[in-house]
């Protein structure tokens, strides 16, 4: 009985770690389709988008995967989970030499989502707690933007 047990971990850890694979590759195959939808304000790239995400790692995916294509500007992505929203805002170094912040910018995101956030200038992510406020707080973003430059 108890190496049945153990049999039955191991299927579940490598289902688990082969799900995770899978999350990965959707997220990377989402991200073009995301990415390419950057509008410009004041000569900055700000994308803003609704995504779906299962959890916050899942969201710091999309940043990476933004970060290594080197886009620029502005990214500030969210989604509800388990009737929570999840908020990520990436800030590129050139937007950050423009006085751009990644923890302001998530901080005011997250407040129209009944929400606190906050982190470093180039990483940021918060937690929400009004799911269906989430769209406004998106659409809200290149004011934020251009508020904060």
């Amino acid at each position: 009985m108890p190496q049945k047990i153990e049999q039955l971990q191991q299927e579940l850890r490598d289902i688990r770690r082969e799900n995770d694979s899978l999350q990965a590759k959707l997220a990377s195959a989402a991200s073009d389709d995301i990415f390419s939808s950057a509008e410009e304000i004041d000569g900055i790239k700000v994308i803003h988008k609704q995504v779906n995400a299962k959890d916050m790692a899942s969201l710091r995916q999309f940043a990476d995967n933004w970060k290594d294509k080197k886009i620029g500007g502005v990214l500030v992505l969210g989604a509800v989970s388990d009737e929570k929203v999840n908020l990520i805002a990436a800030v590129s170094k050139d937007a950050i030499e423009q006085n751009l912040h990644a923890g302001k910018i998530i901080k005011e995101v997250a407040a129209l989502c009944g929400g606190n956030g906050g982190g470093k200038p180039d990483l940021a992510q918060a937690g929400g707690k009004n799911p269906d406020q989430l769209a406004a707080a998106l659409n809200a973003v290149p004011s934020i933007v251009q508020k904060l430059k």
